[in-house]
């Protein structure tokens, strides 16, 4: 359902836009949506509703008796999947032993939804998708095409071709869904009228997810007549890391106003410890292994930081803060990794240097207005609240909820700050004071 003020056209270099025909104020849900169909990230996680896409350690998962790969973490979430399209599924998905893949299971759901609905066929055959004449990408998706058919009605007629056509459409238009804490790793799903809102990697839109509904909300006040636009990446990521992104899964390259700006070499720089001179690696040392020569003689390597686990993770960022500027992105996802880590063990106040730096880089990275910087104050505020830090814990907690104020009431991370905010209040005052 879309604000009735937006409007959608055809660009003839953008494709479609979507646009504001009067000025809309930031916070204000420019689109609603229920998607065509959904998958959890990992259809086979133990610990992951099938339905509201919740995951928990500490809720017994109740598995569907019939396929046994569908997992709920209610009776509630189970009822309403069967009667909203589990029963037709289920049948197939025991033919196929359970073994099933997100993309599998998303292109399954889809067929079936085109299948019985003709206005959702009509849009799926609608849908642009880029061929990128991989033999390999072709072979398997004919290779995939052959299990969705075994996975559809017996006398359902849809030659490969077509099911090939949209696994491509699927790379290129799904949606990664993402957690109340903005991780999008919660599941995939195809949004028919989202996807008409064009990419940039300084939007002025945002999807908030709650389970598998979205809501596009304006990140700040749009004028009339101007375009409305989310971003398809992470636009924490430095550009030539957004445009590598852009290009893999949606096969085009931004030009937005921040592609176009000068972009910081700290983002990529290694450090040589012994005359702390920065020597430009000129690559993602995350994705390309690097080792340049200071001025000084000494060799500078990067590290691989796709191996960092659990055990190894203190140690392998005390050896990257020897090697990298703290400008470099990658430290972001590592101390989140290391914070996550050290709150699981309850080693609060090691987790406090970190979380200063975090902040500094998400700061960096997100700017003032981003939700997934809002995270990033919460978790500080969390960790200050442990260690009974109670006005750092209150700063960051309103910090992060400045930011989500523009959030969907049913936000349930914004539920949980205005919570903490109430209890430490009662804490400091002895008195309830509503918290809206």
């Amino acid at each position: 359902m879309y604000h009735r003020a937006i409007t959608t056209s055809t660009n003839p270099t953008k494709g479609r836009t979507t646009h504001t025909t009067t000025t809309i104020k930031r916070g204000t849900t420019i689109l609603l949506e229920k998607p065509v169909a959904y998958v959890p990230t990992d259809p086979a996680h133990p610990s992951q509703c099938h339905y509201c896409l919740k995951r928990a350690t500490d809720v017994l998962f109740r598995k569907c008796s019939r396929c046994k790969l569908a997992r709920y973490c209610s009776r509630e979430c189970q009822v309403v999947s069967w009667t909203g399209g589990h029963r037709g599924e289920c049948a197939s998905l025991i033919d196929c032993g359970g073994m099933v893949t997100r993309s599998l299971l998303l292109c399954m759901k889809v067929l079936r939804k085109g299948l019985g609905e003709h206005d959702v066929k009509q849009q799926l055959d609608d849908l642009v998708f880029y061929d990128d004449n991989d033999p390999d990408t072709t072979m398997l998706y004919f290779q995939m095409s052959t299990l969705v058919k075994e996975m559809l009605p017996k006398d359902t007629d849809i030659p490969p071709i077509y099911i090939v056509q949209l696994f491509h459409k699927l790379k290129a238009n799904a949606f990664l869904i993402s957690d109340k804490y903005f991780h999008p790793d919660a599941g995939l799903g195809l949004y028919l009228k989202s996807l008409l809102i064009n990419h940039s990697c300084r939007p002025n839109a945002f999807p908030f997810f709650v389970g598998s509904q979205v809501y596009v909300k304006a990140l700040v006040d749009i004028e009339a007549g101007e375009e409305i636009t989310i971003s398809y990446t992470d636009t924490g990521n430095p550009t030539r890391v957004r445009q590598h992104e852009l290009l893999d899964h949606f096969s085009f390259g931004c030009e937005c106003e921040k592609c176009q700006e000068l972009e910081d070499e700290s983002l990529y720089t290694l450090k040589c410890s012994n005359c702390l001179t920065s020597i430009t690696t000129n690559a993602d040392p995350e994705i390309i292994g690097v080792t340049r020569t200071c001025t000084c003689g000494i060799a500078l390597s990067s590290m691989n930081t796709k191996s960092i686990n659990n055990e190894t993770v203190l140690q392998q960022v005390n050896q990257m803060e020897c090697i990298y500027n703290t400008t470099y992105y990658g430290f972001y996802h590592l101390y989140n990794k290391l914070i996550e880590h050290l709150y699981n063990a309850k080693l609060f106040d090691t987790c406090i240097p970190y979380v200063l730096k975090l902040i500094v880089l998400a700061e960096n990275m997100y700017g003032g207005i981003s939700p997934v910087l809002a995270y990033n104050y919460w978790l500080a505020a969390e960790v200050y609240n442990k260690i009974e830090d109670i006005d750092e814990a209150l700063k960051y907690y309103y910090k992060a909820k400045d930011i989500l104020l523009i959030s969907p009431a049913k936000n349930t991370l914004l539920q949980d700050i205005n919570h903490s905010i109430q209890e430490i209040m009662v804490y400091k005052t002895g008195s309830y004071t509503q918290e809206m």
